[in-house]
Parts: structure tokens; sequence; C-alpha cells
């Protein structure tokens, strides 16, 4: 079995580097022709956008921790809740981090965009 493509007579270090190598290099294209195709969101669009990001996730976290509304004595208690877990969720260190959530933002902003400018062409 392999994994990344990593055989048992591969040197895993060097796959790992190389797929590394490819991941960021496919980055700075896509982030190359979002910039210079003008494929940004508005502040208005990004602020949303983010914040939609930030609430799938958290909706993932209440889910698998099993909390809802009705766990908490009272509303107040749910929304302080939902603001730590949040919170939580930015935070550079224990959680995902804004970068995490912006580059998600960017990405699903810029690939509608060059997927509705794409062309496809028949074999």
């Amino acid at each position: 079995m392999t994994y990344l493509e990593v055989g048992k007579n591969s040197n895993w270090r060097d796959e790992l580097y190389a797929s590394a190598e490819k991941s960021v290099t496919e980055k700075l294209i896509f982030y190359y022709i979002i910039k210079n195709e003008n494929f940004i969101p508005s502040d208005e669009e990004f602020d949303a956008m983010f914040d939609e990001k930030v609430d799938e996730m958290l909706g993932m976290v209440l889910e698998q921790m099993k909390l809802t509304e009705d766990s908490f004595d009272t509303k107040e208690e749910y929304e302080a809740e939902l603001n730590e877990l949040r919170e939580a969720l930015l935070d550079e260190k224990e959680g995902y981090g804004y970068d995490y959530f912006a580059e998600q933002v960017y990405y699903e902003y810029g690939m509608g965009k060059i997927v509705a400018m794409a062309t496809v062409v028949g074999s």
C-alpha cells in the first residue's frame, strides 16, 4: 500500500517535498491568476463569505460536540458558547486561524470566476 504515491522502495521525504512543492506551485499560480484577472471579492463579499465559512465550521463543531440551544439553560449561555467556539476557530495557535478561512474565501470566489469564464473544448 502506498501513501502519497510512496512505495516501500521510495524515499518518503523526497515524495513529501515534491508533493508540497506541487501544492505551493499550484497555489501561487492560482493567486497569480485571480490577482491579474481581478477575481477578488469586494470587502462586503469577502466579509459575508468569510462569516459563512466560519459558520459552516462552527456548525460542524457543534454537531460533533452534540451541542444545541437546548443544551443550555438560557439563550445567552448558548450565544456565549458560540462566541467562544468562534474565537477558538479563529485562534492562530489553537484553531484554524484567520488565514485558513480567508484562503477558502479566495479559492471559492476565484475558482467560481475562473470556471464561469472557462471555455470547454470537446474532443
